[in-house]
């Protein structure tokens, strides 16, 4: 059995050009995801967030759209 490197591909084959272009956009997903995460526990951790509604939303009718269907 062959090693394998972090990339998945056997350790010492040279990179191609679409795996160097793969492997720079895998890195960026997952400093993304990582930062995201870091993001959302953040704003979890926060007990009075702003910008956190406690009430629903109120529905909005901009076209009065609704009225139409109701009397229909």
């Amino acid at each position: 059995m062959t090693k394998t490197g972090s990339t998945g591909r056997p350790a010492g084959t040279p990179a191609k050009r679409g795996d160097a272009r793969a492997e720079r956009l895998a890195a960026a997903l997952k400093a993304n995801l990582r930062r995201r995460k870091v993001q959302a526990r953040e704003r979890a951790a926060e007990p009075n967030a702003p910008g956190r509604d406690t009430e629903p939303a109120a529905p909005h009718d901009f076209a009065q759209v609704i009225a139409d269907k109701r009397s229909g």
